[in-house]
């Protein structure tokens, strides 16, 4: 019997799992979808190297109302994982990585939600890396700053409510044809930047609730 299986969507693990078996989900090879939302865990079995995460079919992971405090880093060996939900944990950091450790996921994510966290800082090393990011929210955390852009089709961005002073100066020029809906309300800005006059935002939604300080 192929247990990978068995949580192929709905792929639903809500309980009060506090600790999950060493084969989910890096074991796994056929699973696509894996939702562990709404449990106790404060960590995922551990995956110290590429070789350990053979768990290439996995496009989406829910994450969301657990006690994590980074995400797993065996998530960075994924290179197929296309949407990313870890809101309502205890993230103070994106993820803990050793400086060992060489990884090349990522690359396809294309919706990121770590919302509802505390995280104060979005690192540059791995936010670079998000070449197909699409849709980021990282709403109630405690961001003092917001990552300098990259290269990416990112078209809602979604950082209200944290501790924001300024934004970088270069979204106009990554982002200018893509965003459609950004929400920086409830921040700490000192002004409102005069590019963000010059998206090409068409006939898309677009938020600008500020609180200016």
């Amino acid at each position: 019997m192929d247990v990978s299986s068995c949580i192929n969507p709905p792929g639903s693990i809500s309980n009060s799992l506090a600790a999950l078996p060493s084969v989910v989900p890096w074991g796994l090879i056929h699973l696509q979808t894996l939702d562990l939302s709404n449990n106790l865990l404060k960590e995922l079995p551990a995956a110290p190297s590429s070789q350990e995460v053979i768990c290439a079919s996995l496009q989406c992971i829910n994450l969301s109302q657990n006690q994590l405090t980074s995400l797993p880093p065996g998530l960075l060996h994924l290179t197929r994982i296309q949407r990313l939900s870890a809101a309502k944990n205890q993230l103070t950091v994106l993820f803990d990585i050793p400086t060992t450790t060489n990884w090349i996921g990522l690359r396809k994510l294309e919706e990121l939600d770590v919302s509802d966290n505390c995280l104060s800082s979005l690192p540059t090393a791995v936010m670079h890396c998000l070449k197909s990011l699409s849709f980021l929210n990282v709403c109630r955390n405690k961001l003092s700053t917001f990552p300098d852009p990259w290269a990416c089709p990112l078209k809602q961005c979604k950082a209200s409510c944290n501790l924001i002073e300024s934004l970088p100066n270069t979204i106009s020029i990554f982002w200018r044809t893509h965003l459609q809906e950004v929400d920086f309300s409830d921040n700490s800005l000192k002004e409102l930047p005069s590019y963000l006059f010059e998206l090409e935002v068409g006939s898309a939604f677009w938020i600008c609730c500020w609180t200016l300080a």
